[in-house]
């Protein structure tokens, strides 16, 4: 079988990968000069940023992803890693000595009293979704009755909470809002209200040992809890890896070379055209990227039925990131406790969402992270210097003004707020790199610049991997597996095995 993929991301290697180890012709057409988009690192003067703070789960010793990788003769070290968060009246980081798996549930206890039941309630909850998540991962890799028995069985314990959305499960566990927060703030970086996110997914947004890696993953006899790694030298080497195997495997990857038009005859997918006019034809089309710019431009809408047009059209691509990517001649962890750490500066994630939805930016005064990618990458700064990187999310494009315009006095302004938590910080830059939602518009060739792919919203249909064009395939962070790195891998591995079969 020959099969072309456009699009040299994380999901394009991956499929090419799976195809190519099991000895199918494969091509990979990228538009960009490098591979590996948002996988990619940016890099000046010796510096290196991974693109924002990139913790993954799956990839530990054994995870799923790891799993995957393996089979994928990829190779890489990864360390465990956890974060803070740091509120406006309190911070939540882990006690320097070990105070077991539920030391945030005891923190929190402490500072909201009043929220005691509503807190047994909501880890009550947290341990029955944790357990349907890792069944529903073994599952992913291998067929077993009884774990399915096991699914059906905690689904049902938790059922009463599957049509609310994460807005009516905090009303029914807290009273506090800033209690809600801890558990809903995060759903800004997806550029979602919480009244737009399914209950059943606050817990994966929440695991425990993402707050202190010393937890123990291991839970009873088959069971484990998810836990966070961080790739050392950074996100490249897992497209590294697998751009080794493609071409081991006599697979071709191609950059520089941008796909306009997918060849359709008698609605099944035929090959492809180049901008320069090249045309090359294959038994099968594994496109990702952008769900318009490929459906309404390369495909055309004259090949699509309604219903799928619809889903198309109605489509909530997330906004945009400004980072400031800084080189440093301090250790930034003189000052935080970790390597990441979350700074969330208001409790109204709704007019937050509101905003940045309208083109306004917070410039910093709603929240910022601040990320330290050097502390498991010695490549990632010279000897005796730091990389770190302030990062927001923010609107594809401003209200008023535009970003190239205003970049500087953002940054400036974000790298004072971080001087809060890092004192001196400004005095101590050594290299600065900005990336705005310019930058990322022409890094991953998107019209909107939609940094994690589609918010996850729960009324908005996301678009199926199996397209009505025989033979042409969608994935990415655009497609029904969403964003996220460990979703790409998991979901590319098995419509791999699907198209395959």
């Amino acid at each position: 079988m020959k099969a072309i993929i456009i699009g040299a991301g994380l999901a394009g290697l991956t499929m090419a990968a799976e195809l190519s180890i099991k000895g199918h012709s494969v091509t990979v057409y990228e538009q960009n000069p490098f591979i590996g988009g948002i996988m990619s690192h940016v890099k000046k003067n010796g510096y290196e940023w991974e693109q924002g703070p990139l913790m993954l789960t799956g990839f530990e010793k054994g995870g799923i992803c790891n799993t995957i990788l393996k089979e994928l003769q990829v190779e890489y070290d990864s360390v465990l890693c956890d974060r803070g968060s740091v509120f406006n009246d309190f911070a939540l980081w882990k006690p320097e000595i070990y105070a077991g798996p539920r030391w945030r549930k005891n923190k929190l206890i402490e500072i909201f009293p009043n929220e005691k039941k509503g807190l047994d309630k909501y880890y009550r909850f947290y341990d029955r979704m944790v357990t349907i998540y890792d069944i529903q991962e073994k599952l992913e890799l291998k067929e077993n009755f009884f774990l399915k028995l096991q699914l059906v069985i905690n689904f049902l314990r938790i059922m009463k909470y599957s049509k609310l959305n994460s807005s009516s499960l905090m009303d029914l566990f807290f009273k506090d809002e800033r209690l809600k927060a801890v558990y809903t703030a995060i759903l800004a970086d997806l550029c979602m209200k919480p009244s737009e996110f399914t209950a059943l997914g606050i817990p994966s947004l929440n695991i425990e040992q993402a707050f202190d890696k010393r937890i123990p993953q291991k839970r009873g006899l088959f069971l484990k809890d998810q836990c966070f790694t961080y790739i050392i030298g950074g996100t490249e080497r897992i497209t590294e890896g697998l751009t080794e195997t493609i071409k081991r495997n006599n697979g071709r990857i191609m950059t520089g070379c941008e796909v306009i038009k997918v060849l359709i005859e008698n609605n099944e997918a035929k090959g492809i055209v180049l901008s320069d006019g090249t045309k090359d034809r294959a038994d099968i089309i594994v496109a990702s990227g952008g769900a318009k710019e490929l459906f309404n431009k390369a495909v055309g809408r004259e090949y699509l039925k309604n219903d799928f047009l619809d889903i198309v059209d109605n489509i909530l691509p997330m906004e945009a990131v400004f980072m400031v990517h800084l080189g440093v001649d301090t250790d930034p962890l003189k000052y935080q406790k970790s390597e990441l750490c979350y700074y969330y500066l208001t409790y109204d994630i709704d007019n937050a969402v509101d905003k940045m939805r309208n083109g306004i930016y917070h410039e910093g005064d709603e929240g910022f992270l601040i990320y330290v990618p050097s502390a498991h990458g010695k490549n990632m700064a010279p000897d005796g210097k730091y990389s770190l990187t302030i990062y927001t999310v923010a609107p594809d494009k401003l209200k008023n003004g535009n970003w190239e315009s205003k970049k500087e006095v953002y940054a400036d302004k974000l790298i004072s707020l971080a001087e809060k938590y890092i004192p001196g910080l400004s005095s101590h830059i050594t290299e600065k790199l900005i990336m705005t939602a310019d930058e990322y518009r022409k890094l991953t060739h998107l019209d909107h610049a939609s940094f994690g792919g589609l918010v996850p919203h729960i009324d908005k249909k996301r678009i199926p991997h199996e397209t009505p064009i025989r033979n042409l395939y969608f994935i990415g962070a655009q497609s029904q597996s969403g964003g996220g790195v460990s979703t790409q891998i998991r979901s590319v591995h098995m419509l791999a095995r699907k198209i395959m079969r």
